[in-house]
C-alpha cells in the first residue's frame, strides 16, 4: 500500500510544484493588497470601504486556490491505462480495494497539506495586517477544505468508472456547472426584482447579504459531502474495477 501511495504522489509531482508555485503567488498578491489597504496606495483609495466590508476575500480566496490547485488535478488518473499499469497490476495480489484506497489516500495527503498552507497563509496574514485569527476563519477554511475533499473524491470516483478523461470531465462540469447556472439565474432574477438600486452598489455586498447564512451551516454541509463522496468513490470504484475482471 505505502508503494502505491508512493507512486501516485511522484506521478503528480511536477503538476504540484506548477500548482504550488501558481498558488503562492496568488497569496502574496493579496497579501500585498491587503498591506496597501493599510498603510499603501490603497489606504486612502475611493474603493477602500468596499474592500474593508469584503475582507473575506482576502482571508479565503486563496486558501481555495492553494486546494483547488494542488488537490485538483486528476490527470494521473488516466495515466494507469495509457501506460498499460491497468493490465499489470492484474497479475499481481494487489487487490481493487488498494488500488481504490491508495488513489484516495494519496489525495487526501496532498489535500491535507493545502490545508496546511491554507492555515499558514491566514496566520500570516493576520500576523501583517493586524486582523484577529478567530475561530471562525479556521472553521471556515476546515469547511472549504472538506468541500475540496469532496470535489476530489469525486472526480477520482469518475475517473475510475469512465476510464476516460473527456468523459469524466464531461460529467464532473456538467454536475458542478448545471449547479452554477441555476444559482447565477437565481442571482439574476433577485437583482431584476430589487428597486431603486444606487449607482454605489456593490456585487459582493450583495452576496454577503444573501448567502452570509450559510455561513452558520458551512462546515457541517462540507464535512457531510466528503463523507459521502467517499464512501460512494470508494464502493462505486471498487465495484467498476472488479467488474472490469470478470
Amino acid at each position: 500500500m505505502k508503494g502505491l501511495i508512493y507512486k501516485e504522489i511522484v506521478l503528480t509531482k511536477k503538476t504540484l510544484i506548477m500548482g504550488f508555485v501558481y498558488s503562492l503567488m496568488a497569496a502574496v498578491m493579496l497579501l500585498l493588497v491587503r498591506i496597501s489597504m493599510i498603510c499603501g496606495n490603497l489606504a486612502n483609495s475611493e474603493s477602500l470601504p468596499s474592500l474593508e466590508r469584503n475582507n473575506y476575500i482576502f482571508h479565503y480566496i486563496p486558501c481555495i486556490i492553494f486546494i483547488c490547485a494542488l488537490a485538483g488535478n486528476s490527470g494521473d488518473m488516466y495515466s494507469d491505462d495509457k501506460t498499460g499499469w491497468t493490465r499489470f497490476i492484474r497479475t499481481t495480489t494487489i487487490t481493487p480495494k488498494q488500488i481504490v484506497l491508495s488513489k484516495m489516500i494519496s489525495k487526501s495527503l496532498i489535500i491535507s497539506a493545502a490545508y496546511v498552507l491554507s492555515l499558514i497563509y491566514i496566520v500570516l496574514l493576520c500576523l501583517f495586517s493586524g486582523d484577529s485569527l478567530t475561530a471562525d476563519m479556521i472553521g471556515n477554511i476546515t469547511a472549504i477544505f472538506f468541500g475540496g475533499a469532496a470535489a476530489t473524491l469525486f472526480s477520482i470516483m469518475l475517473a475510475f468508472i469512465f476510464r476516460k478523461k473527456q468523459i469524466a470531465d464531461f460529467i464532473f462540469m456538467a454536475v458542478f456547472g448545471g449547479l452554477e447556472v441555476a444559482w447565477a439565474v437565481n442571482m439574476i432574477m433577485k437583482m431584476d426584482e430589487m428597486e431603486g438600486v444606487s449607482d454605489d452598489f456593490d456585487l459582493l455586498d450583495f452576496f454577503r447579504t444573501e448567502y452570509g447564512w450559510i455561513e452558520n451551516y458551512f462546515l457541517i454541509i462540507a464535512f457531510l459531502l466528503a463523507v459521502i463522496a467517499a464512501v460512494c468513490c470508494y464502493f462505486a470504484s471498487v465495484k467498476f474495477i472488479k467488474g472490469r475482471e470478470i
